[in-house]
This record gives C-alpha cells, sequence and structure tokens, in this order.
C-alpha cells in the first residue's frame, strides 16, 4: 500500500496546505507514516518509520530554516491497523462506544470519495459541500 494526498484546508481567510503520505508492507501490517503541514511562512512534519523500532520524528520550519527537530522512539509499540481492529472488536464484544465514532467513519468515507473523484477527474474537489449534503453529520470544515 502506497497513498499520497494533498489537500487545501480554508480557515477563514487563510489557505492551508496539507500533505499526507502512507507507505505500508502487506505482510505486517505496519505502516511508515509521513505529514505535512505547509502555512505561508513554514510547515511542520512528522514522520514515523514503524520498522526502524517506532522512530519518529517531528520538524518545523519557518522562513526556510529548521526551528526545532527531534527524533523520539517508542511512541507506540502497537500499529495504527491492529489499534483499530482491537478498538472495534473489542466495541462489539461489549457493547461500549468505539473510540472513533461512526460520524467520523462517515467524513473519512466522503473525504476517500473526494480524493477518488478528484484523481479520476483530474480536478478540485469540494469536500466541504459534500458534507454538508448529510443531515447527520457535523461538517467538521464549518468555522
Amino acid at each position: 500500500m502506497n497513498t499520497a494526498l494533498s489537500m487545501q484546508i480554508e480557515t477563514g481567510d487563510q489557505i492551508v496546505t496539507v500533505s499526507a503520505g502512507v507507505c505500508g508492507e502487506s505482510t505486517d501490517l505496519s505502516s511508515d507514516e509521513h505529514l505535512s503541514i505547509w502555512g505561508s511562512r513554514g510547515r511542520l512534519q512528522y514522520e514515523s518509520d514503524r520498522r526502524a523500532e517506532s522512530v519518529s520524528s517531528l520538524r518545523i520550519v519557518r522562513d526556510g530554516r529548521p526551528t526545532y527537530e527531534t527524533s523520539f522512539e517508542g511512541v507506540s509499540s502497537d500499529n495504527p491497523t491492529m489499534s483499530k481492529l482491537r478498538d472495534f472488536v473489542e466495541a462489539t464484544v461489549s457493547g461500549t462506544q468505539p473510540t472513533i465514532s461512526g460520524e467520523v467513519g462517515v467524513v473519512l468515507a466522503e473525504l476517500r470519495a473526494a480524493i477518488r473523484e478528484s484523481w479520476e477527474e483530474g480536478t478540485t474537489v469540494d469536500v466541504a459541500s459534500r458534507l454538508d449534503d448529510r443531515e447527520h453529520v457535523t461538517n467538521p470544515f464549518e468555522e
């Protein structure tokens, strides 16, 4: 599995560009993750390498120069896919609410559908308007 996503989020009069990437090995359900959030003056960058004993790094760049960098180990010995599966099974067996609500799942499903549509059509897709069409979903992009 190799996936990359870039999107722009409008917040009032500002536009923030976000890019995320996931590279995983299907044999052990582990993944490497990359997240960059770009602003007008810099970026925040997070990377994890699950195969390197859960080593992660965080870097902040402002005006073209790194202002903060750190690496850390052992953030989680569990991989994200197994955590989600375990949480779902525990909620189903115990009859409790899962950690992540169904509403979040609907938002993610709409986001995935918009990403696919954007790729297939070669155009920008307005995710916020797609969510506005769903009465039971709270639009996280509204102010």
